[in-house]
């Protein structure tokens, strides 16, 4: 369990994970204001179109700060990629959203699809849909 870092959410009080308490960033999450750290189920990211409870876990998102998939998820708050989850995320989770490049839109996106901005902000959190909904969806196509 000391691998983990859990927080309560802030709206239904129940604790969820929120990253690997052995990342060294992970002391920022004290700093982040307390109505950023909401679980899953209680999270209003208006474009999750899966809610089938036993997919949560499959659902991707895009990283916060830039426009790739995130494959960490840090603080309690924030999903990263790689490349910026090892670029002194810690600062990069202070600057304005001037600072971060932005998107220019989803023909020349590599994530192929409109998003929420590149930023610090909680509202640059943004899901990129259900895995196991896509595998469907495609399992279905093929037959």
């Amino acid at each position: 369990m000391n691998t983990f870092a859990y927080y309560n959410c802030k709206k239904c009080s129940e604790p969820y994970f929120g990253g690997r308490r052995d990342c060294e960033q992970n002391a920022d999450a004290e700093g982040r204001p307390a109505d950023e750290f909401v679980c899953y189920d209680c999270s209003d990211l208006k474009n999750v179109a899966c809610n089938i409870p036993q997919h949560k876990e499959y659902h991707l998102y895009k990283c916060r700060f830039c426009c790739s998939v995130a494959v960490w998820f840090c603080w309690g708050t924030t999903h990263f990629c790689e490349p910026c989850h090892s670029d002194r995320p810690w600062e990069r989770a202070k600057w304005p959203r001037d600072k971060f490049k932005q998107c220019r839109g989803r023909e020349s996106c590599i994530l192929k699809t409109d998003h929420a901005p590149n930023g610090s902000e909680a509202d640059c959190e943004y899901s990129l849909g259900c895995a196991m909904c896509a595998d469907d969806r495609k399992k279905t196509r093929g037959r």
